[in-house]
């Protein structure tokens, strides 16, 4: 039984604690951490094999760095999008709210 909250089709949150500001949307897949450590540990350990200093760099950066940033910034889209549409959905509440709507005079 956990909290949801449905913007524009994306399921926002889903956890059995309540929300906390804009850290509630907890959508990461961890285990894609997981997995770009250790493609980093035998990216470094292929770097440290290399025959010069040149070539192991290179092979840190384009084997290891380079496609490990790609692949955590694709895995990372669906979150900034789901991000993105939980701070537009809080902005127009927050501007709904302050529509002068009130029929009470002020004192």
């Amino acid at each position: 039984m956990g909290v949801s909250l449905n913007v524009g089709g994306l399921e926002l949150l889903d956890s059995p604690y309540p929300p906390k500001r804009c850290q509630s949307i907890y959508m990461h897949n961890y285990a894609m951490y997981i997995i770009a450590i250790g493609w980093l540990w035998v990216a470094l350990l292929m770097a440290i094999t290399e025959s010069s200093v040149v070539a192991g760099i290179f092979t840190l950066f384009l084997w290891g760095l380079v496609p490990c940033s790609i692949m955590l910034w694709m895995s990372g889209s669906k979150v900034r999008r789901q991000r993105k549409a939980y701070q537009e959905l809080l902005a127009s509440q927050r501007t709904n709210n302050d529509d002068g709507s009130d029929t009470k005079p002020d004192k």
